[in-house]
């Protein structure tokens, strides 16, 4: 089992290049999140962090185009809406905190995607040409390219 802390070191210096990989990695750790097996870990910004990226980005990446994708929106919503509400976001580093916006960014109630949004734009000054480029994508298409 994964450790919140393995996840980001994961997901941010270690990704491999495919679904199928993320699919033999995480499924498990997706499906034990969605199940609320890491609850404990919101306590912390990074651990609210892995769940969003478990929940949203590696899910959507693992199942894009499918029935699957954005299987856990409600859930991926309320931690990003506790992490703004809790000032978890501004604690990490700007890529990170990134990630957050961009997910809500997916939702479907449009005052939160409009929240993510402004967010979103108010630090894209913060990040490099290609974390940009790389976060601008996700936002279009749900995933990341893995």
């Amino acid at each position: 089992m994964w450790s919140a802390d393995e996840i980001l070191r994961y997901w941010f210096h270690d990704r491999e290049s495919s679904a199928r990989a993320l699919r033999r990695r995480f499924s498990g750790m997706v499906l034990l999140a969605s199940e609320g097996t890491f609850d404990d870990w919101a306590a912390r910004p990074e651990g609210t962090l892995a769940l969003i990226l478990l929940l949203h980005f590696v899910q959507n990446s693992m199942f894009a185009n499918t029935v699957l994708e954005n299987n856990y929106l409600p859930r991926v919503e309320k931690l990003c809406l506790q992490a703004v509400e809790r000032g978890q976001d501004r604690s990490l580093d700007d890529f990170q905190r990134a990630h957050i916006y961009v997910a809500m960014m997916s939702s479907r109630p449009a005052k939160v995607r409009q929240q993510g949004r402004a967010l979103f734009d108010g630090m894209k000054d913060h990040l490099t040409p290609e974390q940009l480029a790389m976060l601008q994508t996700a936002a279009e298409q749900g995933t990341l390219t893995v």
